[in-house]
């Protein structure tokens, strides 16, 4: 037997057949499995998403569990290039002018995997589900490939990466730079973890490698690179949200000079007025995502990215609604703090309310993974399917033993 081989045995499972009937039903329904814990658990979500063959998101409760079961799931025999982990982006949750573009790129790289067209797996903690991005499609639509033997125009493709954000460097250290020396186009695309050379003879791509960052040697030679979008918030040249976030600042403003706090309004107003200059003329830079609520005003989420068809697992969801509720309590507590003294235009956190996502939720299939059968109010559980599973001891290559 082999580790990839070990979900299948959650088949044998009682009524496994007709949960999975349920969740292929034309109208979406949501079901549990109480009662396992572990790797166990990843099991059963791995065979889930190949019996099912669509795209699953799984929400849980931390940053740390979302990256324990991307280990789980690979060992289990999901391919590292058909599952990513959607982070949150501290930009949104911490006020200043913060902006990780690898935590950027591998949010982007999980959204673009949400709309592709082959089943995979976007494993998230609550928060980066919830947390305001591009509506649907927007990153999907600002993607490209270049291959080898296509003929390009260097400059023009020089300008369509600055209008996805990228920025020009004189060499390439990070996600979302490009860097370009006669022939020679190096990029970093947002969503991957090296960046490519492409090295054109005239007008024609010769050849495309990936490269190390620092010894500057080539990795490997590729056919192809996608570049996908270098900041989930696009902008145009003259952004529709400007006539809004002009009031918002005036009104602010205003308020605070009432209330006496004339250093708090000049703080803000010098801040907030410096950054509308720059969105003005369609330029990116560190923090713009505090602007997404104006910039942005369809406030979608991760979950509006993924298809009616895809299906949601819920690990844990009691767990999942304490975390959220206390992530929430300290954010707007913190965001309340930078708000009085002029150092945020928000009040608010740029997040989904947990209510409406969990009516969101419900148009898709959802699976339940619980270990006491506590599921969240407002799910509408249809189908229960209790397993008894004792501790799992440690794995430790004994495969025989797992699977007992």
């Amino acid at each position: 037997m082999r580790l990839s081989d070990v979900p299948r045995l959650t088949d044998q499972l009682s009524k496994m057949d007709d949960l999975l009937a349920i969740l292929t039903d034309t109208k979406p329904h949501a079901v549990e499995i109480e009662g396992l814990t572990g790797t166990a658990r990843s099991m059963a979500a791995v065979r889930l998403w190949q019996r099912l063959n669509r795209t699953m998101l799984v929400v849980t409760y931390s940053p740390e569990n979302a990256n324990r079961l991307w280990d789980d799931f690979t060992r289990l025999g999901v391919p590292e290039d058909r599952i990513a982990v959607l982070p949150a982006a501290q930009s949104l949750m911490l006020e200043g002018d913060i902006t990780d573009t690898r935590v950027i790129g591998e949010r982007i790289a999980a959204l673009h995997m949400a709309s592709q067209s082959e089943p995979g797996i976007v494993i998230a903690s609550v928060e980066a589900v919830l947390q305001f991005t591009a509506p649907p499609g927007n990153i999907q639509l600002h993607s490209f490939t270049v291959s080898v033997g296509d003929e390009v125009d260097l400059q023009g493709l020089a300008r369509q990466l600055v209008d996805m954000g990228y920025m020009p460097a004189a060499t390439v250290s990070r996600p979302g730079e490009f860097s370009r020396r006669g022939g020679i186009l190096d990029v970093f695309p947002s969503a991957e973890t090296s960046p490519a050379r492409i090295e054109l003879f005239g007008d024609t791509i010769e050849s495309i490698r990936l490269f190390d960052v620092s010894s500057q040697r080539s990795l490997k030679r590729q056919v192809e690179v996608t570049i996908t979008p270098a900041r989930e918030l696009r902008l145009s040249a003259e952004p529709d949200g400007l006539p809004a976030l002009h009031l918002a600042l005036a009104e602010r403003i205003k308020a605070l000079v009432g209330e006496g706090a004339k250093d708090a309004a000049d703080r803000l107003n010098e801040k907030v007025k410096s950054d509308i200059a720059l969105l003005e003329q369609g330029s990116y830079f560190d923090g713009l995502e505090q602007y997404i609520r104006w910039l942005l005003p369809e406030n979608s989420c991760g979950l509006d990215h993924f298809n009616a068809e895809s299906l949601i697992l819920l690990d844990e969801p009691k767990q999942v609604a304490l975390h959220w509720e206390r992530l929430w309590a300290d954010m707007v507590s913190a965001r309340e703090r930078h708000w009085e003294f002029g150092e945020t235009l928000d009040r608010d956190p740029a997040f989904l309310d947990f209510d409406t996502a969990i009516q969101r939720m419900r148009a898709h299939p959802i699976v339940v993974l619980a270990s006491l059968g506590r599921a969240t109010e407002g799910l509408g559980i249809r189908h229960r399917l209790e397993v008894n599973c004792g501790p799992t001891d440690v794995y430790r290559g004994r495969l025989q033993g797992m699977a007992d």
